[in-house]
């Protein structure tokens, strides 16, 4: 169990949390123009072999090719970013799907971008 964390997200502590943010599967210009950014295939093989099947791991925003996604263990939760667009485009793919920053705790949010709150701590891209 997750202290302090809304009971409509304590399903995610069942095992481990991960968080994982601008993965931009599949975009060549970021994998071409950033030195030592890790290929889509490199970024999977890290995640999984962090996140076990029974891990939630959250999505920050900006996924890239949604087909990556299927490759990579664990109960999938999305933070859409500014590249994601259209949510029923990811339904299929991830367990859940959130268009904007999401109020987790009564002090804590996720979003893609940051947001300024003077009374909670936010954890973004």
């Amino acid at each position: 169990m997750l202290a302090g964390i809304y009971s409509a997200f304590q399903h995610w502590g069942n095992q481990t949390v991960w968080i994982y943010s601008d993965p931009h599967f599949g975009d060549k210009d970021l994998e071409c123009g950033i030195e030592n950014r890790p290929s889509t295939e490199e970024q999977i093989k890290m995640i999984n072999s962090c996140v076990g099947r029974k891990d939630t791991i959250i999505f920050l925003g900006d996924i890239g090719d949604v087909e990556a996604i299927k490759q990579i263990r664990g109960y999938k939760v999305l933070i859409m970013g500014n590249h994601d667009k259209g949510a029923t485009k990811y339904a299929d793919i991830f367990d859940e799907v959130y268009e904007g920053p999401l109020f987790i705790a009564e002090k804590l949010v996720l979003s893609h971008e940051p947001v300024v709150l003077p009374f909670a701590v936010n954890i973004h891209g």
